[in-house]
């Protein structure tokens, strides 16, 4: 009786300890990147930078035709300013992709192709992936008819085996699909905040 009950409690150490280590393996799986799950946070960053600066090299054009405005010079100081604060962001943040890309640290490639000049969002979107020397504060998703945050967004975490370049923040869009709006807010290289908007589809 004594034998049995030896052989019972090591049966049963054994399937608890096999039910932890399958559950690891679990959250594991459940925190690996795909080639369909994931977008990156330089990636809409970027293209918000790219904008502004095309809108600002408008601006300037406006401003050099326009050279008897009485706030020509302040209106050209101030576009050239903004001029050089995007172009110093953008090299930011390309200098810190750049160096990812040179010590070969290889993840998916991002599941909407030309995501540079797209709209898309993935339909399986699961992960928002932000470089680890940036400070995102909030992020959104809000559907454009009702104006209504669809998304659930969870805790950012160091993505694993990419621990020292790359964080993820866990998202859920429930089920949604359609036109949206990622609003997203960080901090710019001094620690100054910056919101900005990526419009796109989601399962386009």
């Amino acid at each position: 009786m004594k034998t049995q009950y030896v052989v019972l409690l090591l049966l049963s150490i054994l399937f608890t300890a096999c039910g932890c280590d399958d559950d690891n393996n679990n959250d594991d799986n459940q925190n690996v990147l795909t080639d369909e799950n994931f977008m990156k946070e330089s990636d809409t960053y970027i293209i918000h930078l790219e904008k502004r600066m095309a809108d600002i090299l408008v601006e300037l054009d406006f401003i050099y035709n326009d050279p008897n405005n009485v706030n020509h010079q302040t209106l050209l100081l101030a576009a050239k300013n903004d001029s050089t604060y995007i172009q110093g962001e953008t090299d930011f943040i390309r200098g810190i992709v750049a160096e990812v890309d040179i010590e070969e640290i290889e993840i998916p490639m991002p599941p909407c192709p030309g995501i540079i000049v797209a709209d898309c969002v993935p339909r399986s979107l699961a992960f928002f992936i932000v470089n680890t020397p940036v400070t995102l504060t909030s992020l959104q998703f809000i559907e454009e008819q009702q104006q209504e945050n669809v998304g659930t967004v969870g805790t950012a975490f160091p993505l694993t085996n990419f621990e020292s370049y790359y964080n993820a923040v866990p998202v859920d869009l429930n089920g949604f699909t359609g036109p949206i709006t990622i609003s997203i807010n960080r901090l710019d290289r001094f620690s100054n905040p910056v919101s900005y908007e990526y419009n796109g589809t989601v399962g386009n």
